[in-house]
């Protein structure tokens, strides 16, 4: 037997030793953790859902390495130290029969999308068709062509983006992505005072939260307007800062913006928070916020220029939810 074969055997010993399963309560919980965490965009109008996938597989990678090496070493030592110049070759095992058990099932993920923590639900490249969410809840139903991307999947968030170099690049460098389609469920708005926590007085209705944003100081909205998707009926409304606003936000490290909305349930500095600052162009956030029956909203955001607005209509046409 090689040393090759000596490694991948200690190795598949080793590795077979861990569980390989987790109840689906615990999936869930973290999933959502992940999903929803550190989602602070600061001043600037990006994205900002999903704690990139590149902080959990960087240091996994790097203890994989580290044990490869010292198990590499260990067989081309011939054993431990003390047994190395006794001048005799060293005993090799003998092989055995016993049948190799069938390898592990892996998720399927996109690796250059960041799409896959072990954990995550989401689909990362899609083909043209139809889909559903597998976590997020009530379940979404939608089509977009060739091109898209599903980048997180989670009880309360949902988000996709076109397949771009430009989108991809930001993925893998721990970004949120350049031009972004999010679904949230039931955010608050949040104070217009920069802290980290809901908008005292603001109701938790589709009616209410466009309200509120339409009357904030520093923004420039259209007028909210009923709209109805999916199933579900609420307001549109577009968002900008306002040219003239000067007042920034302690995290916004000097910079003029406006906070919007949270996710009110969230420890400060944990959350989703979101803002909007200035911009080079005509960039805007457009918010759907649709009533849910029982209580609670779904937030439906394509954020970016224009003409990405525009490609993202369709699919969020298409969108259904279930009851």
């Amino acid at each position: 037997m090689t040393p090759d074969r000596d490694i991948e055997r200690i190795l598949d010993q080793w590795i077979g030793d861990g569980p390989t399963l987790a109840s689906d309560r615990v999936i869930d919980v973290v999933v959502d953790r992940i999903e929803r965490q550190g989602q602070r965009p600061g001043w600037r109008p990006r994205s900002w859902r999903e704690a990139p996938m590149s902080t959990y597989v960087k240091p996994l990678a790097a203890i994989a390495a580290v044990i490869v090496i010292a198990l590499s070493g260990y067989v081309l030592l011939g054993g431990p130290a003390g047994q190395v110049g006794t001048g005799g070759p060293t005993p090799r095992p003998t092989p055995t029969a016993s049948p190799t058990p069938p390898p592990t099932p892996t998720p399927s993920f996109d690796v250059q999308g960041q799409c896959g923590f072990p954990l995550s639900t989401c689909r990362g490249s899609l083909s043209a068709g139809t889909y559903a969410s597998r976590a997020f809840q009530p379940v979404l139903t939608y089509s977009v062509p060739s091109g898209w991307f599903n980048k997180f999947d989670a009880p309360r968030g949902y988000g996709l983006l076109p397949r771009t170099a430009e989108n991809m690049n930001s993925l893998n460098a721990g970004g949120y992505g350049i031009t972004s389609l999010e679904v949230q469920r039931d955010l608050m708005v949040a104070r217009a005072d920069c802290v980290e926590a809901p908008e005292p007085g603001v109701g938790r209705t589709a009616r209410a939260m466009v309200e509120a944003l339409h009357a904030r100081p520093g923004l420039v909205t259209t007028r909210p307007d009923p709209i109805s998707i999916g199933g579900r009926s609420g307001f549109m409304i577009d968002i900008t800062m306002a040219p003239d606003w000067k007042t920034p936000c302690p995290f916004s490290e000097g910079e003029p913006t406006v906070p919007l909305v949270l996710d009110g349930e969230a420890e400060p500095g944990t959350g989703l928070h979101w803002t909007v600052g200035p911009v080079d162009d005509d960039s805007f956030t457009r918010f759907i916020i649709l009533d849910v029956p029982g209580g609670g909203t779904v937030l439906i955001s394509p954020s970016g220029p224009p003409a990405f607005v525009v490609e993202a209509t369709p699919i969020i046409a298409t969108f259904k939810f279930a009851p």
